[in-house]
């Protein structure tokens, strides 16, 4: 009989195993620290769509989490580093802070203690934020508050572009701190697995503590009764025997989850378990993350042996038949010692035992044993489900692993191809962003655009060393220096106002490999239809711009026009006034003055003649003056009335048109004037009363002198706000583009005064005239 190890011994044992346990645990609090910064990393690289503050708000919580911090705050530089812009704040902070007006933005010239990390480049760490510090300004009122800090700056390169901070950590913050935040998990997993594994191992230490305390106490108790009965010495030996037996299996076993590599486990757990159970066949298999039977190890020899058509080593759940799949669908232990059916060609299976290895209610794994020598009974069912117990936590945080192991090869993975894709469209808003500087200089015309343009093309492309470009529109032509037809070929159309009037062709030089559209990628669809819908809008705007700028040119000559005759307007105003003064001054010295000088003499002959006493010629001599004072008078009254009809202030606008219009009439003895209002006296501005006047006087005039028509309509109505001026004649017309610059040119400014006038107060003036058809002259004022 083997000699059975000391109590001595196996409390040296337990201290061991102790020892071992704190060693592992200090180092799986580092990979546990790893494991969940990979976790975010791995989640960060899932997050494709989400938007800066989302990534940062993620980044951030899992920062805080990672430091065991209870506060953080994440945000980004500018180019030059001078300005700082929060992007994600804790949540504790969002829902405590008081401070009214919190900004988002700093400059870091004016930032206080936290931009040292930023001024100096290195971690800052404030362990206790009660203490002076010379850049320290101190807390707004309101603001949440902090006990300790530490500011993590973020480089590329060596430009800093990120700041993250973290602050109210129970304990002091450290250079593990530092490194976890800036590298932002990595290795959680490692540290999830050995955590569990140390968990199932203190587990397996504290069973195995236990049944040493209980066998112990069985051995005492058993040494008494053999005193007693020598009968029960056997029992009790063999009793002991299978614990030493079963605690032993269970060291070994958790000695190879823990030495041994995944791909050599499972065969040497298994090999452990048919030993033990002194079984011939066996198989120990694990549910992977898809609900498959996946059996990694089995007996060596059955598998040779086997002769099932496509055998294979993973087995979906409709697949499941026997007693294997009876214990998998009803998650217990079963076992059966005869009538087991297998499969034609599969090695015959006696007698057989199954077991399940659960895990938090769910299946994660089978162990099966076949062909023992004897039957299998329920001790070797007890057996077999205790050390399915103890395997389930180890096989879980394996599996756990090698699940997240693969999710980290299948991230690491996409983000080469993310990372790929990302320089690619770079290289494609590369090109977008080259055309739109090309068009935002003004004084490129579109020839040097579509050269421009041409030239940015096939760096944006998968294959830009073998890439060519060209563009044909309205009949011109441009291309890349390489420019050469070939049978790959991208071509999109380029429209301009709803009418295709061009094409954008894109060329590869060399065959390569099929892609969405030929070798082409969808990607490239898309850049080169954006391209040419850019360039139809860039022809668009161009030519517009021409029009603009031809539309403006011929203003400025408008302009340039009228400032000319506005000149000329105003010099032949000027002639026109000193005209009309002349004027005034001989009809004052003519008619008023002679008549004034002839009544002088009368008066002074009177004069003498009642010195002579003679009376009654001296009456005769006054008499004889009365009608030239009447007819001073008369002249000095016709005078006043072409300057300003007094009418007009006594009376109004209507009753000094009738008035004028009579007068014309006598004036004119075959002119008839026929007169409409539609307007009341008080809708007539004061200001614009003399207007309309002039207007209508200088109209009559001209219908009297040049137009031949013995018919003349003038109306005067008020209409939605308007007041419209209108003087019809069906006399013999006249081109009035002709006759105005004719009339200016001799300096008669009729025409263009009674525009003048009309404008200059506020309205639109327009002559309508059909040679042989008459004339319409028309004012309009909007008030």
């Amino acid at each position: 009989m083997a000699k059975k190890p000391t109590y001595e011994q196996l409390e040296q044992r337990v201290k061991e195993l102790e020892k071992e346990a704190v060693e592992r645990k200090r180092a799986e609090e580092l990979l546990r620290l790893d494991e969940t910064r990979l976790e975010a990393l791995f989640h960060l690289s899932r997050m494709g769509d989400a938007s800066l503050t989302e990534i940062a708000g993620f980044a951030l919580d899992q920062g805080i989490k990672l430091t065991g911090s209870r506060i953080g705050f994440l945000g980004f530089l500018s180019e030059d580093e001078s300005l700082y812009t929060l992007h994600a704040v804790s949540r504790s902070v969002m829902q405590d802070c008081k401070v009214v007006g919190d900004p988002i933005q700093w400059h870091i010239s004016e930032a206080g203690i936290w931009a040292d990390a930023i001024r100096h480049r290195k971690t800052l760490y404030v362990n206790d934020y009660a203490e002076p510090h010379p850049a320290k300004k101190g807390l707004p009122e309101g603001h949440f508050p902090i006990r300790r800090f530490m500011i993590v700056p973020v480089f590329e390169e060596k430009k800093i572009v990120a700041v993250a901070g973290v602050g109210n950590k129970t304990s002091d913050y450290n250079k593990t701190d530092e490194r976890q935040l800036s590298m932002l998990m990595n290795g959680m997993w490692h540290y999830v697995q050995c955590n569990q594994a140390q968990e199932a191992l203190r587990k397996a230490h504290d069973e195995l503590e236990q049944r040493v305390k209980t066998r112990t106490a069985e051995l005492a108790k058993t040494t008494e009764d053999l005193k007693l009965q020598l009968a029960e010495r056997k029992l009790a030996q063999e009793a002991l025997r299978q614990s030493e037996q079963e605690s032993a299996l269970r060291n070994r076993i958790a000695q190879i989850f823990l030495t041994i590599p995944d791909e050599q486990m499972y065969g040497e757990v298994l090999q452990v378990i048919l030993d033990a159970l002194e079984s011939k066949y066996g198989i120990f298999g694990y549910i992977d993350e898809h609900g498959l039977l996946v059996i990694p190890s089995m007996t060596t020899d059955i598998w040779e042996q086997c002769q099932v058509p496509d055998k294979t080593t993973v087995y979906p759940p409709e697949t499941w038949g026997g007693i294997r799949g009876q214990s998998l669908t009803e998650k217990r232990s079963l076992y059966a010692n005869e009538g087991l059916r297998v499969p034609e060609g599969h090695a015959p299976i006696i007698r057989g035992l199954v077991v399940c290895i659960n895990y938090g209610g769910e299946v994660i794994g089978l162990l099966e044993v076949a062909n023992k020598a004897t039957d299998y009974d329920d001790k070797d069912k007890a057996f077999l489900e205790a050390i399915a117990d103890h395997i389930a936590p180890v096989l879980n945080a394996r599996l756990q692993r090698d699940r997240q192991e693969k999710k980290r090869n299948e991230a690491q993975e996409a983000l080469i191809r993310l990372t790929y894709d990302l320089r690619k469209r770079v290289e494609e808003l590369n090109c977008l962003y080259g055309i739109s500087t090309l068009r935002e200089n003004r004084s490129f015309s579109l020839e040097e655009i579509l050269k421009g343009t041409v030239a940015l093309i096939a760096p944006a492309w998968q294959y830009s060393e073998i890439t060519c470009a060209r563009i044909m529109l309205q009949g011109q032509e441009f291309t890349t220096d390489n420019f050469k037809e070939t049978d790959w070929k991208q071509v999109s159309g380029i429209v301009v106002n709803g009418k295709r009037v061009g094409a954008l062709e894109v060329f590869y030089l060399e065959k390569k490999p099929e892609a969405d559209e030929g070798p082409f990628l969808k990607e490239e669809r898309r850049l080169i239809d954006a391209i040419a819908e850019r360039l139809g809008r860039i022809t668009e705007l161009k030519r517009a711009e021409e029009m603009l700028q031809e539309a403006h040119d011929q203003l400025e000559r408008r302009v340039e026009e009228r400032t000319t005759e506005l000149r000329r307007l105003s010099s032949q105003l000027i002639k026109v006034q000193e005209d009309e003064r002349k004027r005034i001054s001989r009809e004052l010295h003519d008619s008023v003055g002679q008549s004034l000088a002839a009544v002088k003499f009368g008066a002074e002959n009177a004069l003498n003649r009642m010195l002579e006493g003679t009376a009654k010629e001296s009456v005769k001599a006054l008499e004889a003056l009365i009608p030239l004072i009447q007819q001073a008078s008369e002249e000095a009254r016709r005078i006043h009335t072409d300057l300003r009809p007094s009418l007009l202030d006594d009376l109004g606008i209507t009753a000094t048109v009738s008035w004028f219009c009579r007068e014309c009439e006598k004036l004119y003895s075959g002119l008839r004037i026929e007169k409409h209002f539609d307007i009341e006296e008080k809708e007539v501005p004061e200001p614009l009363k003399i207007v309309i006047f002039r207007v209508l006087q200088e109209a009559v005039n001209n219908v009297a002198k040049h137009s031949k028509a013995d018919l003349v309509r003038v109306s005067l109505k008020g209409t939605s706000g308007n007041i419209e001026l209108a003087i019809e004649d069906k006399g013999q017309g006249f081109d009035v583009e002709h006759v105005r610059s004719v009339k200016l040119s001799k300096g008669r400014v009729g025409l263009a005064s009674m525009r003048e006038r009309t404008e200059l107060s506020g309205g639109s003036f327009s002559i309508d005239s059909i040679k042989g058809q008459g004339t319409t002259v028309r004012a309009l004022w909007q008030h």
